[in-house]
C-alpha cells in the first residue's frame, strides 16, 4: 500500500510539474495564446475583406493547378481562404499537392509542404466526398500556420523571460509579434510561422536558466533548416552556446583567462573539452543534414536518369503546364545547368536565374519603390544596433549572437536577395528586433503591465501601449499600418514584401 501511495504521489508530482511548465510557457492565465488567436482572426478578416472588395491583380506569377470545387462548401472554403494562397504560397501548395515537379519549386524547402501532405493523406478519406484535394491542402496549411504562429508567440514570451527576467518586456514583445508588419505571411501558406516556431523553441531550450538543453535545441534548429534556407544561420546560436559552456569553468575559477590559463585548462580537463567539441560537431551536423539531404534529393530528381517515381509525378496536366510556361521537368532531355557544377546545389542557381538573387543584382532603378518599402525595417535594424551598443555592455555580450544573426540577414536582404523580402525575413527570424521595439515603450520607466487582471483583448493591449510615450506610438503606427496594408494588398495578389 505504501508503494502504491508513493507511486500515486510521484505521479501527482509529475503532473503538477508538467502543468506548472505549461503555465510558465504560455504566460499567466493563458492570455498570451488568446491574444495571438485574436490577431489571427483580425488578419483573416482583413484578407477576406480584401478579396471581397478589391479587384484581384493579374500578377505574372506561378500558379498551381487547383481543379474545380467539388461542392458549395468547397467553393466557400476557397473563397474564405484565397487571400492566404498568393505568390509563393502557390509554390508550396503545388509541392504539397504534386511534389517537386518543376525546377522553380526547388527553393521552397520540404518540411512544411510534406507535413501538410502527410496530414492530408490521413484526412482525405473523410473530406474527399465534399472537398477537392487542393482545398483540403489549403485548409490544412492555413490551420497549421495559425497554430504554429500561436506556439511561436508563446515561445517568444518564454524566451524573453529567459533572457531578460522581465515579464513586462515579454508581454509587450508578444503583442508586437501578434501585429508584426509581416503578419499576412505568418498566416498564409508560407513557411514563416513554422520557421519562427522552431527557431524560438530552440532558443528557449538554449536559454533555460537552470540547465540548457543543447540536444533539443539542435533538433528544433534542424527542423528550422528543413523549413527555410536561412535556418543554417542558427548555427551561430549553437556555436556561442557551446563556446560559453566550454569557457564557463575558466570564468568561474579564480584563474585569469589568459592564453596560458586556457592551455592549462585544456590540458587538465581535456576529456570535458573533447566531449563538448564532439557534441558541438554532432549538433552542427544535425542542423546541416536536412539541407544536404534535400539538395541530394533534388540532384537525384533532376540530374540522374528518369525513374518510375519521377514519371508518376508528371501527369498530363503537369506536362501541359510545363510546356505552356517553359518550366523544367525532372525527366527533361536536357538537364539543368546546375547539374554539371562541381557542387550541384540547385538552390543558389535557381534563385539567381528566376529571382535575380545575387550581389547587387536587384539594384535597379525600377526597384526603387521596393527599396523604399523596405526602408522602415532597415532603419529599425540600425536603431537596434545603436540602442544595444549604447546600453548595458554585459547584456550586449549576451545578445552578440542575436545581433550578429540580425546583421548577416540585413546584409543579405539589402545586397543579395529581393530587398522587399527583408521585412518578413527579419521578423520571422530575429527576436532581438521585437525586444528593441518593446524596450521603446519603457523609455520613461513607465510600468506597462498588459496582462494584469482579467483577460484582455488585443485592442485593449494596443490602447494601453498607445498611452506609453511618443517612441512607442511611432512603433505601433509602423506595425499596425504596415501590417494592415500588407495584409490587404498581398491578399489581392499585389506585390508587397
Amino acid at each position: 500500500m505504501n508503494e502504491i501511495a508513493k507511486c500515486g504521489n510521484s505521479s501527482q508530482h509529475k503532473t503538477a510539474v508538467y502543468c506548472t511548465t505549461i503555465v510558465r510557457f504560455f504566460g499567466s492565465t493563458y492570455v498570451v495564446p488568446w491574444i495571438l488567436v485574436q490577431s489571427n482572426l483580425v488578419v483573416w478578416v482583413l484578407q477576406a475583406l480584401s478579396n471581397a472588395f478589391l479587384p484581384v491583380h493579374r500578377a505574372d506569377a506561378f500558379r498551381t493547378l487547383t481543379g474545380a470545387p467539388r461542392s458549395a462548401a468547397d467553393a466557400a472554403i476557397r473563397a474564405s481562404l484565397v487571400g492566404f494562397s498568393r505568390w509563393d504560397s502557390q509554390h508550396l501548395l503545388h509541392v504539397a499537392l504534386y511534389g517537386y515537379t518543376f525546377e522553380t519549386n526547388l527553393p521552397f524547402f520540404p518540411f512544411v509542404p510534406c507535413s501538410v501532405r502527410i496530414i492530408a493523406f490521413f484526412l482525405r478519406p473523410l473530406m474527399t466526398p465534399i472537398l477537392s484535394d487542393y482545398t483540403i491542402l489549403l485548409l490544412i496549411f492555413v490551420i497549421i500556420n495559425h497554430a504554429a504562429f500561436v506556439l511561436a508567440g508563446c515561445a517568444l514570451y518564454r524566451l524573453t523571460v529567459n533572457v531578460f527576467r522581465d515579464e513586462q518586456l515579454a508581454q509587450v514583445s508578444v503583442v508586437l509579434f501578434a501585429i508584426n508588419p509581416a503578419s499576412i505571411f505568418f498566416r498564409s501558406c508560407y513557411t514563416e510561422s513554422m520557421y519562427s516556431c522552431f527557431t524560438f523553441l530552440a532558443l528557449c531550450f538554449l536559454t533555460q536558466p537552470d540547465r540548457p538543453s543543447f540536444l533539443r535545441a539542435s533538433l528544433f534548429f534542424a527542423l528550422a533548416s528543413c523549413t527555410r534556407s536561412n535556418g543554417l544561420l542558427n548555427i551561430l546560436y549553437v556555436s556561442s552556446a557551446y563556446a560559453l559552456n566550454l569557457l564557463k569553468p575558466l570564468y568561474s575559477s579564480s584563474r585569469h583567462t589568459s592564453v596560458r590559463g586556457i592551455l592549462c585548462f585544456v590540458s587538465r580537463d581535456y576529456v570535458q573539452v573533447l566531449r563538448i567539441v564532439l557534441m558541438y560537431i554532432c549538433s552542427t551536423l544535425v542542423i546541416v543534414m536536412g539541407l544536404l539531404a534535400f539538395q541530394f534529393y533534388a540532384y537525384r530528381l533532376f540530374c540522374c536518369d528518369c525513374t518510375d517515381s519521377s514519371k508518376e509525378m508528371i501527369s498530363t496536366d503537369i506536362f501541359a503546364l510545363a510546356l505552356a510556361k517553359n518550366y523544367t521537368l525532372p525527366c527533361a532531355t536536357e538537364k539543368p545547368k546546375w547539374c554539371s557544377f562541381r557542387l550541384p546545389f540547385s538552390y543558389s542557381y535557381v534563385q539567381s536565374v528566376h529571382w535575380d538573387v545575387g550581389f547587387l543584382k536587384y539594384w535597379r532603378w525600377r526597384k526603387i519603390p521596393l527599396f523604399l518599402l523596405s526602408l522602415p525595417i532597415i532603419m529599425l535594424i540600425y536603431l537596434t544596433f545603436k540602442l544595444f551598443f549604447n546600453s548595458n555592455r554585459i547584456l550586449c555580450m549576451m545578445l552578440i549572437p542575436s545581433l550578429l544573426h540580425l546583421l548577416i540577414l540585413a546584409v543579405v536582404g539589402i545586397f543579395f536577395i529581393n530587398v522587399e523580402v527583408t521585412t518578413r525575413l527579419i521578423f520571422s527570424s530575429c527576436p532581438v528586433v521585437y525586444w528593441f521595439c518593446a524596450s521603446l515603450f519603457f523609455q520613461q520607466r513607465v510600468k506597462v503591465d498588459l496582462l494584469q487582471g482579467k483577460q484582455r483583448s488585443i485592442f485593449e493591449c494596443l490602447k494601453k501601449l498607445w498611452e506609453s510615450n511618443t517612441c512607442g506610438r511611432m512603433v505601433l503606427l509602423y506595425y499596425i499600418i504596415y501590417g494592415s496594408v500588407g495584409s490587404v494588398v498581398h491578399s489581392a495578389f499585389y506585390p508587397w514584401t
